[in-house]
């Protein structure tokens, strides 16, 4: 490892929790001051506290078959050979039990190189061991019993369509295992022709009803020509799919049985009636009992009065790992196999069952020879006999293993949804059909404030939510009851300092096992932030809404205006007109009058005079109108195009939102400059945008589109709709005065001629070009402020699509 100065084991908080909730064991230690910090974990499996772990010295915990190996390693690690080193263990729990682990060793040196300290980690090997050891001995042990035993052996795969017949079975009809073949050939050839029918009949039935134990009689014939009577027991293997898959049984000869009760028989006729009633019903309750002993998942052991087994079933095998001859002949086999710390209340239960005389029940655990541990629970009453004598103990012993893991399972699964319960961030929270509080975890005091022992047992509708809203609350709890679902539902609960906290509600319905016991399990998560937002956007919208008609009120006014300055430019256009028609006469007619006047008499020059002057006042009138119907003199200067159509579409934005038409702005920030009056190209704009607007009212889809760009010495800017567009024939005359599409009393016809005069007033050009069924595009082109041309030509470049 490297080196460091730190002086404390621990870099930062993230080292320190997982040193603190590792899943292996943890210890660093020291060369010189010994333990300094272990984990939960590593106490756990050693079965130590810490004080404890830290009062012991590593050999007192290892197993001695270990210490010299570890002892090797750790030296070379002093020695600095090495930084760190992993091997298999075993240690010695508290409780006398071996632990089986994987040890990995590093350690930490200063900068001379020496040891600061040594971290150790152990984790738990031992189900690893266990599983191995046992499906070796498990395979030997079958070998073993199917050579050994002097039952016959059969086993059926009925899936692979296999008969094995162990080396027993053939020895039973004077047979060596290589002379017989195994399969159903042997059987059926072995077999006496009057019993064929029967045994195929009794075979099928099982097949059908695969249950229990199937048992059978027959003849077989032996090599030496003879005939034996045999008896078969098997028991069916299913497999996950409800499938038979195998028979597996065994032979035993009881040729000699049928003969000894042969002759029995032939002895006397009053002789031969009660021992034929006693051996008849000796037979059928030995043959009961073995049926059921010997292919019971139970261990069952006859104990005669001297402590000897008499009878052991051959489930002793799967449960302890020795078979019952093991038993039979070593007595002091159990004791030796029981977990030491188990042997001192077995010998009390032992002795009890001797003097008592009800039955007796004891759970112990055993060390099977590979290793692994096993729950077992024992019950046996002693037998007397008639003189009251003791006559022996008949037990019975069971594997429970499975249900005590099952039990500790259980446990850990309910460690767990309480780990989830009290750690969740939402409140989780459990009410009776009466609204009380069963159950709520600690979420709530970090929510509320409330600590959750003055929540227990209280009515929550009546103690968290406030008045106003306990009414609603109870009819909908009263809903949930009858098994309606809540989903997302938001009721506010009343937190300690009497802030108002929204909870989004979730929660149904919940009956036990037996559909009794009703009650209402809700989980809700915090949404008071959300529900503040929301809030406060609504507030907003009203704002905007409130802007939005001030802004259309506006617009209005400005429209009405806009109409007014359109009829009074179409009276100057007229007036202009006339002007120029009136001035020409009365040029004629004062040049007459002054000649008049100048070949007159005195008198009527006088009179000449005033009709000259009436006509010079007349003349100046007509000059005034001409004056005041011409448009204000513009002051052109650098332009930034975007800037007056912002405020063209800000006068607009609340009319469009109002027809649902969507605006599409994708003038660039970076238009250079253009020369123009930024006051009238605002007006061009307006005027042009209010067009595309009645334009594409009759769309479902209503888009105005905004582009622009730079082209030569000029910028254009584009405003297109996708409106039903302008027929061919109407392009032409769209820019002349008066000329409108638009329906009577929309229009005055004067909005692009007036615009169209405005532009080329910039020096620039407005254009128009019809897409057809996709709208109409209008573009402005202006020169740009920078440039010496005094004017743009008319650039006809496409413009983007619409």
């Amino acid at each position: 490892m490297t080196t460091s100065t730190e002086t404390s084991p621990f870099g930062d908080d993230l080292y320190r929790t997982y040193f603190a909730n590792a899943n292996l064991g943890l210890a660093i230690t020291s060369p010189t001051r010994g333990w300094l910090h272990v984990n939960a974990r590593l106490c756990e499996l050693l079965g130590y506290s810490r004080d404890e772990l830290k009062c012991s010295s590593w050999p007192e915990l290892t197993h001695p078959d270990d210490l010299a190996a570890d002892e090797a390693r750790f030296k070379q690690v002093l020695a600095g050979e090495i930084d760190g080193y992993a091997l298999n263990k075993r240690f010695i729990r508290k409780d006398g039990s071996i632990l089986y682990s994987h040890l990995t060793v590093a350690c930490e040196r200063d900068a001379d190189g020496r040891v600061l300290v040594v971290l150790a980690s152990i984790s738990d090997r031992g189900q690893e061991e266990a599983a191995m050891e046992a499906l070796r001995i498990s395979e030997e042990r079958f070998q073993l019993l199917a050579e050994s035993t002097l039952d016959g052996l059969w086993d059926w795969d009925i899936i692979a369509g296999t008969l094995w017949l162990s080396p027993s079975w053939k020895a039973q009809l004077g047979w060596r295992d290589d002379e017989l073949s195994n399969s159903f050939d042997t059987l059926e050839r072995l077999l006496h022709a009057e019993d064929r029918e029967q045994f195929v009949q009794h075979l099928r039935a099982f097949m059908q009803e695969p249950a229990g134990v199937w048992q059978d009689s027959f003849r077989l014939r032996h090599r030496d020509g003879t005939w034996r009577q045999i008896m078969t027991r098997g028991i069916a293997v299913i497999d996950t799919g409800n499938r038979l898959t195998r028979i597996f049984g065994v032979h035993i000869d009881i040729t000699h049985e049928r003969e000894a009760a042969a002759e029995l028989r032939a002895m006397g006729r009053d002789l031969e009636r009660i021992l034929k009633q006693r051996t008849r019903a000796l037979i059928e309750s030995e043959t009961r009992y073995r049926n059921i002993a010997d292919y019971t998942t139970d261990w069952e052991t006859w104990t005669d009065p001297e402590g000897n087994l008499s009878y052991c079933s051959p489930a002793c095998e799967k449960i302890t790992g020795h078979g019952a001859d093991d038993f039979i002949a070593d007595p002091e086999l159990l004791s030796r196999l029981i977990h030491p710390n188990d042997r001192t209340k077995w010998r009390e239960h032992v002795e009890r069952i001797r003097t008592a005389k009800n039955a007796h029940q004891l759970q112990f655990r055993i060390i099977r020879p590979d290793g692994t541990r096993r729950w077992l629970e024992h019950g046996a009453q002693a037998i007397y006999a008639e003189d009251g004598s003791f006559a022996g103990i008949r037990g019975s012993t069971r594997d429970i293993t499975d249900a005590q893991e099952s039990r500790l399972a259980l446990e850990r699964e309910k460690t767990f949804i309480e780990t989830v319960f009290n750690t969740a961030p939402a409140v989780i929270l459990v009410l009776s059909p009466r609204a009380q509080v069963l159950r709520i975890n600690r979420y709530i005091e970090q929510l509320s404030g409330w600590p959750v022992e003055r929540i227990l047992g209280q009515d929550w509708i009546a103690t968290m939510l406030p008045e106003s809203e306990r009414a609603q609350a109870r009819r909908r709890f009263k809903r949930a009851l009858e098994g309606q679902r809540m989903l997302g539902e938001v009721y506010p609960i009343l937190a300690r300092d009497g802030e108002l906290k929204y909870i989004s509600w979730h929660g149904e319905l919940f009956n036990d096992a037996a559909g009794e016991a009703p009650c209402v399990v809700l989980a809700g998560i915090d949404v008071s932030a959300q529900q503040t937002a929301e809030l406060a956007l609504k507030d907003s919208m009203e704002r905007l809404e409130g802007k939005a008609r001030e802004r259309t009120a506006a617009l209005e006014s400005a429209q009405a205006a806009l109409i007014q300055s359109e009829k009074l430019s179409s009276i100057g256009t007229l007036v202009a007109g006339l002007s120029h028609e009136l001035n020409n006469p009365l040029m004629g007619i004062i040049n007459y009058v002054q000649f008049a006047r100048e070949q007159s008499t005195a008198e009527v020059a006088s009179i000449l005079a005033k009709a000259e002057r009436e006509l010079h006042r007349i003349t100046t009138i007509v000059t005034n109108l001409l004056q005041f119907s011409r448009p204000r003199e513009m002051v052109l200067g650098p332009v930034d195009l975007a800037e007056p159509m912002r405020l063209a579409v800000d006068l607009l934005a609340a009319d469009l939102r109002g027809r649902k038409i969507r605006l599409d702005n994708h003038l660039p920030l970076t238009l250079p400059r253009a020369l123009a009056d930024a006051s009238t190209l605002q007006q061009v704009y307006l005027n042009l945008l209010m067009n595309a607007r009645d334009a594409v009212i009759v769309r479902q889809q209503r888009r105005i589109t905004l582009h622009g760009g730079v082209q030569h010495n000029c910028v254009w800017v584009d405003i297109a709709d996708n409106g039903p567009g302008i027929p061919a024939h109407l392009l032409s005359a769209i820019f002349d005065p008066f000329f409108t599409t638009k329906s009577m009393g929309q229009g005055t016809g004067l909005g692009l001629s007036v615009s169209k005069g405005i532009i080329i007033g910039f020096g620039g050009t407005l254009a128009v070009r019809d897409t057809g069924d996709h709208g109409t595009v209008f573009r402005i082109t202006l020169a740009m402020a920078n440039s010496d041309a005094p004017a743009c030509e008319d650039l006809q470049a496409s413009s983007p699509q619409l």
